[in-house]
């Protein structure tokens, strides 16, 4: 990935400001996926397997709702390695079983 020049540098100064572990943990995966989409969305219940979150909590549609709503803030308004400012917020999925992630890269 380095030599094909997908690596994209990750300001760790943002980084280390998040108070959230699921925001530290959601940076880098948003700044990646922004630095070549214009959007991306991502379902919670993905995420808590992705991030590899545990809990027995986190299968609750409501309670990974409340465990997002704290990072999503944090994440809004960070830089991105590639210009412009985070914009996210959460919606619910069409199916209305779960909630997603929506993440913009303002410029």
């Amino acid at each position: 990935a380095f030599e094909r020049k997908e690596v994209k540098p990750i300001d760790l100064e943002v980084l280390r400001g998040f108070k959230s572990d699921i925001a530290a943990l959601l940076y880098p995966k948003i700044d990646h996926h922004l630095a070549t989409h214009a959007s991306v969305e991502m379902r919670l219940d993905g995420l808590v397997e992705k991030l590899g979150l545990t809990g027995k909590q986190l299968g609750q549609k409501s309670y990974r709702l409340r465990k997002f709503v704290d990072p999503v803030g944090e994440l809004t308004g960070k830089p991105t390695s590639s210009g412009g400012k985070l914009y996210v917020e959460i919606q619910p999925t069409a199916d209305g079983h779960d909630w997603k992630l929506i993440a913009k890269r303002e410029v």
